[in-house]
């Protein structure tokens, strides 16, 4: 049995999703490794098994730990540069204010009345619309385009 002490904040990433990192680890050493957790020692890792392996499996979490540690550390440290988006902060504005609204859009007529545009059956609100007429335009399923017979606009 051999006790280490390694950082508690890196003992999730050692554990792995789901705990196939350790599993992997304990099997392939041969050991059993125990995180428990003390409220006195957080960081306190147990590692049980025979003596040799228990010995290399403690200088490989070490190596490894140290290396988790030094990103651990290094992500810690680039954080403080990194500013809060507006994405990540966007649940504590919700609910307040009136959200986005829509206003003047072609749909929304004058005196208040608004109507969807997919049901909008008029050519006011869009009267370039209604400057288009196609006179000889080519049309689907033809062999052949003549570019003489589509209509130009100034």
């Amino acid at each position: 049995k051999q006790e280490l002490s390694i950082d508690y904040r890196i003992h999730s990433r050692m554990i792995g999703r789901g705990g196939r990192g350790i599993k992997k680890i304990m099997d392939e050493y041969g050991v059993e490794v125990r995180f428990p957790g003390d409220e006195n020692d957080k960081n306190l890792v147990i590692i049980i098994g025979p003596e040799k392996n228990v010995s290399d499996c403690a200088d490989y979490l070490l190596n490894m730990a140290e290396e988790f540690l030094q990103d651990f550390l290094e992500d810690e440290n680039s954080r403080q540069y990194v500013r809060e988006s507006p994405r990540e902060n966007r649940h504590q504005h919700r609910g307040e204010g009136p959200g986005f609204i829509v206003s003047g859009a072609p749909w929304q007529h004058p005196g208040g009345r608004s109507q969807s545009a997919a049901y909008n059956n008029t050519l006011e609100d869009f009267p370039s619309i209604g400057e288009m007429k196609a006179t000889n335009a080519p049309t689907l399923g033809s062999s052949t385009l003549n570019l003489k017979s589509i209509p130009y606009r100034n």
